[in-house]
């Protein structure tokens, strides 16, 4: 979870703090293999877009930016039935 300039009170199910004590020893290990980077995409382009942007903004992202990434800021400014409704928007992201 990332909290970004945020006050007040979180609750928490299940949770388990850890304390990490460094370990004493050598050399950190160079990773063998190729890295793993959770797509097979040569580059990620993008921005963070704000929930309001439009089928012109998503337009201008994906053909004159060439984005293929689109970070969405989950913001809730009102009570919503199924909060992983992102709303007729995501159908321009795939569009363009």
């Amino acid at each position: 979870m990332g909290l970004e300039a945020v006050t007040g009170k979180a609750w928490f199910d299940d949770i388990r703090v850890v304390v990490w004590k460094s370990l004493a020893g050598g050399e950190p290990r160079a990773a063998s293999g190729a890295v793993y980077k959770g797509h097979d995409l040569p580059r990620l382009r993008g921005a963070m877009v704000s929930p309001d942007i439009d089928e012109a903004g998503l337009r201008v992202l994906g053909q004159q930016w060439n984005a293929n990434l689109v970070r969405w800021q989950l913001v809730r400014r009102e009570k919503i039935d199924n909060p992983l409704d992102l709303g007729p928007t995501t159908v321009g992201c795939n569009r363009h």
